[in-house]
């Protein structure tokens, strides 16, 4: 999550320096001040804004929503 909080703080991430994020963003995660970052993420796919360069762990959980999602 904080890696992807990274992301949508307009950080370039590498998903193997998971560490580094973490203790940049991990308290972030862990109140509301995640709420904008995630906001956005909502917003850009309710609107089908096409994201560039999503870390793959990211776009895996938007598949597996999508999927569970299909499925209701």
């Amino acid at each position: 999550i904080e890696t992807w909080i990274a992301y949508l703080h307009g950080e370039d991430v590498n998903e193997a320096d998971k560490e580094t994020y973490k203790k940049k963003y991990g308290k972030i995660c862990e109140r509301k001040d995640a709420y904008p970052f995630i906001d956005k993420l909502a917003n850009n796919c309710k609107e089908n804004i096409q994201l560039e360069s999503l870390p793959h762990s990211l776009v895996a959980a938007c598949e597996e929503f999508d999927r569970i999602r299909s499925t209701l």
